[in-house]
């Protein structure tokens, strides 16, 4: 191998070399006759089956069918991703050629291709303000304040290692909240890059972004998703880190990141109640059939978690939202609320929803509260889903809005707490509203317990607007 590359290497930076990133010259590279002789080493210390990673899949159309051909290796993974390339064009030029050695190149490129295959990890950056050493558990996610100096450690190192793309070395990421996970995808060795050809790629990641939700109502938001592949490579693939201009004096201006509203200032109430959430969430989403198929309740969560996102995504701080988008807001709500607490049957579903959203809760004025809320919400969406002007009298507001975003996200935290993989919801919801006993039993016992579990004081509201205002 340590041959190979260098006679190669020697060979193609004695002439000029384009950009590295270019199919052009990644061609131009893979076209030197020593090239071959490196793809044939690689091929006999990497197989296939121990380094999926670096080879790519061809298919063959036959009678109408795809028919997958034999992998092959990847000139763009050897070339581009191991770094090799731009470390060649780094070398062929006169200022740069000194500080590249051919045996570092070598031996490096050797450890690249004969490591395990690398494991790959989702980064999600959000606008949220944590406390300092903050890193708590969310079903498979962790949610991290980061530092400049935890990002390097995820930098590549060496010499291709510097060339390698990390998209995660900006200066502003100093204390930004990420959320991070193991995953088998493995974005960027598709042609496409699957999250940007989703038309809300936030809503992929619902599931840790609503547990955060419903410690507080304050939005929470995905700012750039992030795929990092052990050391070999850390690449954007949605959005990227939001920066205003602050000044101090009017005169000298410089640039910070962005941040929401969210902030926690109990990281370890936070911690505790992120961990339980993420379980009860995690255990409700994997809840499956006989068959191995998600179950429709779970899939009926998934549903309502993808919609509170959607909603949280176009409202900002202080509960404010774009003009003329109430009724819209409304309708992921309403829709959340359905998913949840309707158990698959349409009929008389409003009044069902309405009567099941109330049993929830705790006093009857609350109940009552609650009813009335839900009942305008319902009304409000279908003015809006049957292109009927909003009612002149009593018009469902933002005020409204910020209560009904309340609680929704009541409703799914209660949800997740009742949460039992023998029964359903609804008909425990039900027999609770025609028997105190019942409701004291299935609903109030095991919202009390998991409160004083999770350090969060439960509530005994007088008003609607005192018990969405808690937990």
């Amino acid at each position: 191998m340590g041959a190979a590359i260098g006679t190669w290497f020697t060979a193609v930076t004695a002439g000029p070399i384009g950009h590295p990133n270019s199919s052009e010259t990644l061609k131009h590279l893979a076209e030197n006759p020593m090239w071959e002789e490196v793809r044939q080493e690689v091929a006999s210390l990497a197989s296939y089956e121990r380094r999926p990673d670096l080879y790519q899949r061809a298919f063959t159309k036959r009678r109408g069918e795809l028919i997958q051909r034999q992998p092959t290796l990847s000139n763009h993974w050897l070339l581009h991703t191991s770094g090799l390339a731009a470390a060649a064009q780094a070398a062929s030029r006169e200022e740069d050629g000194n500080r590249i050695g051919i045996e570092e190149v070598a031996a490096e490129f050797a450890r690249f291709v004969t490591d395990p295959a690398p494991v790959c990890e989702d980064w999600l950056l959000l606008d949220a303000e944590l406390p300092d050493d903050c890193r708590v558990p969310i079903g498979e996610w962790t949610l991290e304040r980061v530092t400049q100096e935890r990002l390097e450690t995820l930098r590549p190192t060496g010499v291709l290692g510097q060339f390698r793309p990390f998209e995660l070395g900006s200066e502003h990421l100093q204390g930004a909240a990420f959320l991070h996970r193991k995953t088998d995808r493995h974005p960027s060795r598709s042609f496409f890059r699957l999250p940007l050809m989703h038309a809300r790629p936030h809503v992929q990641y619902a599931d840790p972004q609503v547990v955060m939700a419903l410690w507080s109502p304050e939005p929470v938001h995905l700012d750039a998703i992030y795929s990092r592949e052990g050391s070999q490579q850390t690449v954007n693939l949605h959005g990227g880190v939001p920066v205003e201009e602050q000044s101090s004096d009017g005169e000298t201006f410089w640039q910070q990141r962005t941040i929401g509203p969210f902030e926690v200032e109990d990281g370890l109430a936070f911690s505790i109640f992120c961990d339980r959430v993420g379980m009860l969430m995690a255990a409700a989403r994997n809840e499956l059939t006989k068959g191995k198929k998600a179950t429709a309740r779970a899939q009926r969560l998934g549903l309502a978690a993808e919609h509170l996102v959607q909603a949280t995504h176009a409202t900002y701080g202080n509960h404010t939202v774009m003009d003329g988008m109430v009724e819209e807001l409304v309708t992921h709500y309403v829709i959340a609320l359905e998913a949840l607490l309707s158990d698959g049957d349409s009929g008389d579903l409003a009044r069902k929803v309405i009567q099941r959203t109330a049993a929830l809760h705790l006093s009857d004025a609350s109940r009552v509260g609650v009813a009335e809320l839900a009942g305008r919400a319902y009304r409000a969406r279908s003015h809006y889903a049957h292109g009927s002007p909003p009612p002149k009298d009593n018009p469902f507001g933002e005020r409204d809005l910020v209560l009904l975003r309340k609680l929704t996200l009541q409703v799914m935290l209660r949800w997740l707490i009742l949460w039992k993989s023998d029964e359903t919801h609804g008909a425990m919801l039900d027999q609770s509203l025609l028997s105190r006993q019942l409701h004291q039993l299935h609903v109030e016992k095991p919202l009390r317990d998991f409160y004083a579990a999770t350090r969060r004081r439960a509530s005994r509201p007088t008003s609607v607007e005192q018990g969405l205002g808690q937990a």
